[in-house]
């Protein structure tokens, strides 16, 4: 068989094949024979005895004139026990017409999804603007007791209970009383004042408002922990001495960023039930693990966008929230100047496993004491180990002596450095007994007494000779020293 025969062969087969899926999602439409497959999605809610209250809300709503018309849908429709269960429970609700169309609309999404093409999960917006779960059989969790009644225009699900609208993490955090977590939260507002004295605006942290959008937000899940009062002065008295600081600023000074500290690292993506959790830790959206135990969890709210569980203890570990700092050498802030553009290197090499590294060489720019800056940023107020990684002498490198470079952080309070860089940490590479060429050095130690950026730099030898003045840079780590 020639190319031109096999090329229309395998059309031939695409075609077949799609055609047989194009006719298998018409078989799902039609549903065969099904007689209710000449009726719209009212008209065949309204056939059903048992839906004549959630008939007689599509009506009032506006929702029936929807569903009749060229568009398709999925309808979950609760019965007459299910709604009278929740008119029992929640006197009221259903009488206010607001609550009422988003309710109805709660339960109706575009397109269709039978149960019988259910996957493990799936995540569909609503009429209404939210989110609900679809899984296997179930809608919201809540069991379909009649399901794939195909009509013209889409697919009718019965379900056993109603699902009233719920708001979204943000609104729940915003309405809960007495905790203080949410005193806190509340407080990142920065009240902008007129030139009267009097407040004009309310600016929300941008920092926090990051955080607090998503908690906003209807298409993405997340889990939030608030901590009740006890729990949350322990855990804030125990990380501000490392958050200090001597800013006036609204959004720099101690008790704010140690605030925005708690109150970043309590929340995660997903959504965690007390069910589906495992004392094991979580990782925080910041990235910071989050030590939570099923047993110290006392009491939880769904929302439209995920849960928010309250706890009476999250005991950090320091190390979880105070950790390393690591600024790659191939990322530098600026340069003694831009005239060694052509003997610097930015290079991506492999160590002897075989993993990929990249890092900076400077070679042969016959400058004594040229240097690299650097900028590290988010550093606490803690003693740093400085540990630094300089691997020379590969295949192709031109540096194949050791040599002797060194580390120098800027004044604080001056952004200066010391002359001729009184302190410098010296920062040896070479072969080392017991190590091999991709060990880290330890330089030495970094005080930082206030939180914040710091500034450093990497400093050649004060000679210009080519292959003692190198400057090599794969990375700075810095480790606080915490307490055992």
């Amino acid at each position: 068989m020639n190319i031109k025969n096999i090329a229309y062969s395998v059309l031939f087969l695409t075609c077949l094949f799609t055609l047989q899926g194009c006719k298998d999602q018409w078989d799902d439409h039609n549903g065969l024979t099904n007689e209710a497959n000449k009726l719209t999605l009212t008209e065949q809610i309204a056939t059903d005895p048992t839906l004549s209250k959630f008939y007689e809300y599509l009506v009032s709503t506006g929702y029936d004139k929807v569903l009749e018309s060229s568009q398709t849908f999925t309808v979950w429709a609760p019965s007459n026990t299910a709604l009278e269960a929740l008119n029992t429970a929640e006197p009221g609700y259903l009488t206010n017409a607001i609550n009422l169309k988003s309710f109805i609309g709660n339960h109706i999404v575009k397109m269709m999804y039978p149960i019988s093409k259910a996957g493990d999960t799936l995540r569909v917006q609503t009429l209404n603007g939210k989110y609900i779960n679809m899984i296997n059989d179930k809608f919201e969790n809540i069991l379909i007791t009649k399901a794939d009644q195909y009509t013209k225009n889409g697919v009718l699900h019965v379900v056993g209970q109603a699902v009233p609208v719920k708001v979204r993490i943000w609104t729940i955090l915003n309405a809960l009383t007495g905790y203080s977590q949410i005193a806190a939260m509340k407080s990142l507002d920065t009240v902008v004042l007129g030139a009267a004295g009097d407040t004009i605006a309310n600016k929300m942290s941008p920092t926090w408002l990051l955080y607090s959008a998503a908690l906003n937000t209807e298409n993405r899940q997340y889990t939030y922990f608030v901590l009740n009062n006890s729990a949350f002065a322990t855990e804030i008295s125990k990380i501000m001495p490392y958050y200090q600081s001597t800013s006036i600023s609204p959004d720099s000074t101690t008790e704010y960023l140690t605030k925005l500290s708690m109150l970043k690292d309590v929340m995660v993506s997903g959504i965690y039930t007390v069910e589906n959790l495992v004392d094991t830790p979580l990782i925080a959206v910041s990235g910071v693990r989050i030590p939570i135990k099923k047993a110290n969890i006392i009491a939880s709210i769904p929302a439209s966008n995920g849960i928010v569980h309250i706890v009476n203890a999250l005991p950090y570990p320091l190390n979880y929230k105070i950790k390393d700092i690591v600024i790659q050498g191939e990322l530098p802030s600026s340069f003694r100047n831009t005239e060694k553009r052509s003997v610097t290197y930015y290079r991506t090499k492999a160590d002897t496993l075989g993993k990929k590294y990249q890092d900076i060489e400077i070679y042969a720019h016959v400058t004594s004491e040229y240097y690299i800056d650097y900028k590290g940023r988010g550093l606490n107020s803690v003693t740093y180990k400085v540990f630094g990684r300089a691997v020379f002498g590969l295949p192709g490198d031109s540096q194949i002596t050791g040599f002797t470079q060194r580390v120098a952080f800027a004044d604080v309070a001056t952004g200066l450095y010391s002359l001729n860089y009184t302190g410098a940490l010296p920062f040896v590479v070479g072969h080392r007994t017991g190590k091999t060429r991709f060990d880290e050095y330890e330089l030495g130690t970094y005080t930082k007494t206030k939180f914040g950026t710091i500034n450093f730099r990497l400093i050649s030898a004060a000679v210009t000779t080519t292959g003692i003045n190198t400057l090599m840079l794969d990375y700075i780590r810095l480790e606080p020293v915490l307490p055992q």
